[in-house]
């Protein structure tokens, strides 16, 4: 689901919940304009979208999402098992993989350089970090996949460093691309000016919302 879609769904949802049967009719096409003018802001979904994020805890969390084709990419060697680790200042990301091999795939240029000028956190070395998902990978001067990853196949997960903060990492906003030399397929990075906020906390600011229209229209019918 993209992020016009989320905010559509979310925006019903709200509504359904929070928001009086007199209010509905003529404030739900009002909020939603407002909300297309984000979604259709979005860029184009790459192969693997990575998007940082500040967790409910108020840590630091990426969260990534897609596939990747490796058709004609070019791998040049493969690497022992990673650790989970970031290091904005060196344009390093890892979601970690403890495979005993994993294979590194060429990007085109130096890869996407550094997104931030934060230093580095390592789980077990300054940090205590933990991974979910279904495959892990790394991003740097190259993409690192597990060498049992099959082209095409799901890349998902959300990485999380405890006691690190979304400031920590000094991010530089913008968006980082890294393009697999030979395939062209891509791992972006999005990273924007403040937290990305969690889907699951969107519903409150909309109910919020929501609740002050709802306001405005009472008194605007009361004065009419």
């Amino acid at each position: 689901m993209n992020r016009l879609s989320l905010l559509t769904t979310l925006t019903r949802g709200v509504f359904r919940v929070h928001a009086p049967r007199s209010c509905r009719a003529g404030l739900f096409p009002a909020l939603l304009a407002c909300l297309v003018a984000v979604g259709a802001a979005a860029p184009a979904r790459a192969g693997v979208v990575i998007v940082p994020q500040t967790n409910d805890d108020g840590w630091i969390e990426f969260s990534w999402s897609g596939s990747l084709d490796l058709t004609g990419a070019s791998s040049y060697g493969q690497v022992g098992g990673m650790a989970l680790s970031v290091f904005p200042a060196v344009g390093f990301l890892t979601m970690a993989s403890t495979d005993v091999f994993n294979t590194q795939w060429a990007v085109t240029g130096v890869g996407a350089g550094p997104f931030g000028n934060g230093t580095l956190y390592q789980d077990g070395y300054n940090v205590s970090a933990n991974t979910t998902g279904n495959a892990s990978f790394s991003v740097s001067n190259s993409v690192t996949l597990p060498t049992s990853y099959v082209s095409g196949s799901p890349l998902q997960g959300i990485l999380t460093f405890t006691g690190v903060t979304y400031a920590d990492m000094q991010f530089i906003p913008g968006t980082y691309t890294w393009t697999l030399l030979g395939s062209g397929d891509t791992v972006v990075m999005e990273i924007a000016a403040v937290p990305e906020i969690d889907p699951a906390g969107m519903g409150s600011v909309l109910a919020l919302v929501t609740g002050g229209l709802c306001l405005i229209e009472r008194r605007r019918r009361q004065t009419a």
